[in-house]
């Protein structure tokens, strides 16, 4: 489902950069020229809006207690409302991260072939470092792959979509892992 609304707050849509399983994601632009990636949510036709909203905090909630140079940033974030026909709203809910200008690392293997040792070396150090500090924060992606990878505009590792992230460890202190 395409809103209808080419503004998102103070975010101006430029293009559509991809889709994925649970929303579409573009290249914004805010009043001061930044440039940001925003990811829209919308539920799926059969999908409760309260489970739809309940998915969209888990995600947010995750985002908003990681600060690693190798997991996407959350800039912003906000729950909306689309219109689908005449007299007809849905919820819709989206996030503005950091731009990663290097798109997917998937793109690249995909593209290029495999990498070096040298820069696979590279990426995989980043990519460890941020695995280390969302374990050290009790968050374990379980999504991680090379379309969950991104590169920033120095070729730097960002690990992005955390949306079926979980507790390394249970609520009562019981680790899913160990």
């Amino acid at each position: 489902m395409e809103p209808r609304n080419q503004r998102f707050d103070k975010y101006h849509k430029i293009k559509s950069l991809g889709e994925g399983v649970y929303g579409k994601v573009y290249l914004v632009q805010d009043l001061e020229g930044h440039k940001f990636a925003l990811k829209v949510f919308s539920p799926k036709k059969d999908q409760d809006p309260q489970q739809f909203l309940s998915n969209f905090s888990h995600e947010v909630n995750i985002l908003k207690n990681l600060n690693h140079p190798n997991i996407i940033k959350l800039i912003n974030f906000a729950v909306t409302t689309a219109d689908v026909l005449p007299n007809s709203k849905v919820p819709e809910a989206y996030m503005v991260m950091e731009l990663a200008e290097g798109g997917e690392l998937y793109s690249w293997l995909k593209d290029d072939g495999p990498f070096s040792e040298e820069i696979c070396r590279f990426y995989f150090k980043q990519m460890l470092k941020a695995i280390h500090y969302s374990h050290s924060n009790n968050i374990v992606h379980l999504d991680l792959k090379p379309e969950n990878i991104l590169l920033d505009n120095n070729w730097n590792i960002k690990i992005a979509d955390y949306g079926l992230a979980g507790p390394l460890y249970g609520q009562m202190g019981e680790g899913l892992f160990y």
